[in-house]
Parts: C-alpha cells; structure tokens; sequence
C-alpha cells in the first residue's frame, strides 16, 4: 500500500513538471521574433520611417537587420538585448547601447547614444 501511495505521488509530481506547465516554458523564443517589421524611429524632435527585418541567428541570439545594418542580439525571453557599440563619429567615440522587447506583434526598440557627457535616447516602434 505504502508503495502505490510513494508510486502515485511520484507520478502526480512528474506531471507538474512537465513542459506543459505554461510557467516553465519561456515568454518568447528567437523564432517568435523573425518576420518582416515597420515602424517609427523616434529620437525626440527627430521621426522617421523604418523597416526591419528579423531573422534568427542561433538559438539565443537574432539578426535585426534595419537600413542595411545588421545587428546581432541576444533573446533572453521576450527581451533583446543590443549589445554595446563604440562609434567614431568626427573623432568623438559615441557609445551605444539598447534593450527591445516584444509583446506580440510590435516590437519595440530603445537605445540610448553616450557622448562627451550628454545621452539620447531614441525608442523604434515596429509591427510585424
């Protein structure tokens, strides 16, 4: 008797942890990102319309390729982080950095540029 009670009990938490239990899967997966996307650029005074395109790089990371630039980032659920990038622009090294974030069809961009100790930040809206 003990032994059914142990074997049933085992059972019942197998199945809990099964992957369909919807809080163990994660948000959001490189493929859930790939897609053809436009939008809007915004960086305060400063709009213009973009297009993007997404594909999946490998199984943790996405290529977003937006006005011929393709820029790898690493999918952590339903948030993209852009890496950090050092530009050279008229000799003054501007730094850039960003997040992203997906809630279904609109995915949302936000970077921020660092010079000589001022910041702007710009946000892309884009729907899928």
């Amino acid at each position: 008797m003990k032994l059914s009670i142990i074997l049933l009990m085992f059972a019942v938490l197998c199945a809990s942890c099964t992957s369909e239990n919807p809080e163990m899967e994660p948000a959001c997966t490189p493929e859930d990102y790939v897609g053809s996307y436009s939008g809007i650029l915004n960086c305060g005074l400063f709009q213009e319309n973009k297009t993007a395109q997404v594909t999946v790089a490998t199984p943790n990371t996405i290529n977003i390729t937006i006005d011929g630039e393709i820029t790898t980032c690493e999918v952590q659920e339903c948030m993209i982080i852009i890496p950090e990038v050092v530009l050279n622009i008229s000799g003054v090294p501007v730094t850039t950095t960003g997040t992203g974030t997906l809630e279904g069809n609109t995915l949302t961009l936000v970077q921020t540029a660092s010079a000589a100790g001022g910041n702007v930040s710009c946000t892309t809206v884009l729907m899928k």
